[in-house]
């Protein structure tokens, strides 16, 4: 998913880590701020860190070359020398420009990377240099750190069902929640966890619902966060209201509605709440079935939505052709944007069953489009705020009908992955073969690289020891060079692996990371509940965040409350769960 204009940094807060370089001019070594009096000596002070970055092996205040170790989603890292001796300069090396007594900004790959700094002091020649070597995890060194459910968990919530991630903010929707309102229960009304991660523990810092909730309306379908803004989808809420901000009623059944929610000094308010524009509320459904946020600008998926289309000189009706309504601020004010229609709009297209942003484009998934084979468009911002115009249409390589290609979809600076849950092959690893078709249902998900205004086709995704039926590519997430892939009805007796000391017999579900090398792109860990237990739908929604990847598991059976409860799997309907690895 992800974001419209606005990155996450990794770097958002730092810890001073000193370095003191000793040169031939004297004795010293104290840690004399910058700019507080002349020093002979050559000294290095704060070099700032991500905070998640850790260092190998004891702090030397003598030594030359230190070891930083990144978690492997860290491929960007901030550097701040700043030299205690005014009249001191510095370069840097490795690739890496002047660094005066600004900040080096380093990209880091997989692998190791060394930086230099060196200080020098004009008048008399003399330098020290400090080496910084930086080892990135990687992928195959996941694992499962926290369970996170609400704190009043109960069975049949759907806890999981749609998750979202922003740096170390997790947001799950809860769907099927029952909800309190006044002296009324109201089924499956749906609510809105928010957790934050300090250190290696999780807190639930808020939960959600619907200013106004209703019976069914499934708020916490879908979920989108960007900075101060979160974006929640409740598809099958009732009311006929159009636009930005309507009275609310009761007198347009399923129509769906989405809600923006701010961040006021810590806490997320209520802000707006969105409908369909006037003319085509009436035949519109499941409006908030996806939702996305990016910078100004917010998205929402009505892919049941019904439109007339030109045939034969008369309008006939299309169902479940699908729309997707933008929203944007101007001047503070979150206005109506445009209706976004695909050019060869059909019926069960389902336009709009997927969304994803990043800088000024947007992609949209439309599973049933392309004579039922699913397809995606990608589009660019238009002139206007909230406009946008169409820039490619892409289909899967081997596109067949029902494969749900279009079911899942996420975007970053320069790549598109797309995931078709029901794509036949029974191929495994990246690049197999497309045309086997021995294996229905068993999921696919295709990678394309943008590159300028070209898209290409680059990797035809799978799991492994592929069955029948196990949905990979229902939910897929990407943020730079790491891809993650859900497959909620992954078969772990297919690899003949045991799960608390037996094999499992039914789908436990599943969830892939996969990292981008020079080479291409390869298979880093497959993810699995440390409770996995059958029909969890482990795999069913999927975020990356800072350095965490966040796995939904709707229909979790597992009994407990709160961050790490228990792990014993009960009977009868699940409380819904996610899952967090790093």
């Amino acid at each position: 998913m992800r974001q419209l204009n606005l990155l996450p940094t990794l770097c958002l807060a730092t810890w001073p880590l000193t370095l003191v370089a000793c040169g031939g001019g004297g004795g010293g070594g104290g840690s004399t701020p910058p700019g507080a009096g002349e020093v002979d000596d050559l000294e290095i002070l704060d070099l700032g860190l991500p905070a998640q970055a850790q260092l190998i092996g004891e702090f030397d205040p003598l030594a030359e070359e230190y070891a930083l170790r990144l978690p492997f989603l860290g491929d960007e890292l901030l550097l701040r020398p700043i030299y205690a001796n005014p009249s001191a300069v510095s370069t840097g090396t490795s690739g890496l420009e002047d660094a005066g007594f600004g900040e080096l900004e380093a990209s880091v790959v997989e692998g190791d990377n060394t930086f230099e700094f060196v200080a020098s002091l004009p008048a008399s020649g003399e330098q020290r240099t400090v080496r910084m070597l930086v080892q990135r995890d990687f992928a195959a060194d996941l694992r499962q750190a926290n369970s996170v459910k609400s704190t009043d968990a109960r069975p049949g919530d759907g806890l999981g069902s749609a998750v979202a991630m922003d740096g170390r903010l997790l947001v799950v929707g809860a769907p099927t929640e029952d909800v309190q309102f006044g002296a009324a229960t109201l089924a499956d009304a749906g609510a809105v966890y928010l957790f934050e991660r300090s250190g290696d523990a999780w807190a639930q810092i808020a939960r959600l619902q619907a200013p106004v909730p209703g019976a069914d309306d499934n708020f916490g379908a879908s979920v989108a966060i960007d900075d101060d803004l979160l974006v929640v989808g409740a598809p099958g809420e009732d009311g006929s209201g159009t636009q930005v901000d309507p009275q609310v009623d009761e007198n347009a059944t399923n129509c769906g509605a989405a809600y923006v929610f701010r961040r006021i000094d810590g806490l997320f308010t209520p802000a707006h709440y969105l409908k369909p524009d006037a003319a085509t509320v009436r035949r519109t459904s499941s409006f908030g079935a996806a939702v996305e946020v990016a910078g100004l600008v917010v998205a929402v998926g009505a892919p049941e939505e019904g439109t007339r289309l030109a045939s034969g000189g008369a309008l006939v009706a299309a169902q479940r052709a699908g729309a997707v309504y933008t929203f944007g601020f101007e001047g503070g004010q979150l206005r109506f944007g445009e209706r976004l229609q695909a050019p060869d709009a059909a019926v069960a297209a389902e336009y709009g069953s997927a969304l994803a942003a990043f800088g000024t484009r947007l992609a949209i998934g439309a599973p049933g489009a392309n004579g039922l084979r699913g397809k995606a468009y990608l589009l660019r911002a238009g002139p206007t705020t909230a406009s946008f115009d169409l820039e490619a249409e892409l289909v899967a390589p081997n596109a067949e009908p029902l494969d749900g290609f279009g079911e899942s979809i996420d975007l970053s600076k320069d790549r598109l992955v797309i995931g078709a849950p029901f794509e036949d092959s029974g191929a495994e690893g990246v690049g197999g073969d497309q045309l086997d078709n021995t294996k229905p249902n068993a999921g696919a998900a295709y990678m394309f690289e943008l590159k300028g205004q070209l898209v290409l086709f680059e990797a035809y995704i799978k799991g492994t020891a592929v069955a029948g039926g196990e949905q990979f590519g229902r939910a897929v997430a990407l943020v730079k060079d790491t891809l993650c892939v859900g497959a909620p009805r992954d078969i772990g007796a297919a690899l003949g692996e045991e799960v608390d000391g037996a094999i499992p017999v039914a789908p436990i579900g599943s969830a892939f990371v996969y990292t981008r090398r020079a080479g291409g792109l390869e298979l880093g860990k497959v993810l699995r509940s440390q409770a996995a237990h059958a029909e969890a739908d482990f795999g069913a929604s999927v975020a990356i965040g800072a350095d965490d990847i966040a796995i939904g598991s709707p229909r979790d059976r597992t009994f407990g409350q709160g961050i790490d409860g228990s792990s014993v799997v009960m009977g009868g309907q699940g409380r819904g769960a996610v899952l967090t690895f790093r």
